[in-house]
């Protein structure tokens, strides 16, 4: 079954590819940042608006991103936010956890993209 997943996956990333270049081609702005979250989610194999998204972090299993749920912390901004004390005591844990948690966090990329009109109507991408 987890090798079935993985290859079902991968197809799903080649189709949001090539669907991304189409999308590029037709200059839609919308659906390619609807591809390209798309594209997000199955690199990270989870939705981006679930908490389950926490699980990427070195130790944060299923138990403590269901914690951090019912905190009402859900995404990396929300995370990013915390202190590394208030994580420690959450999860009663000893000193180093919060701050690594922190800094696995930390390591994972920020992504924004700017669409800029042109005044001949053509749309540039950054």
């Amino acid at each position: 079954m987890t090798l079935d997943k993985a290859v079902a996956i991968q197809t799903a990333l080649r189709i949001a590819k090539f669907m991304r270049e189409c999308v590029l081609q037709q200059k839609n702005a919308q659906s390619l940042i609807n591809i390209m979250t798309l594209e997000r989610c199955l690199h990270a194999r989870c939705w981006n608006d679930a908490g389950t998204m926490l699980k990427q972090i070195r130790n944060l299993g299923v138990s403590s991103v269901r914690l951090l749920a019912m905190r009402g912390i859900k995404t990396f901004e929300q995370l990013r936010s915390l202190e590394p004390e208030a994580l420690e005591l959450w999860f009663n844990r000893s000193t180093p956890f919060g701050r690594d948690v922190l800094n696995d966090l930390a390591r994972i990329p920020r992504y924004d993209m700017q669409i800029v009109m042109d005044s001949k109507a053509a749309v540039k991408y950054f």
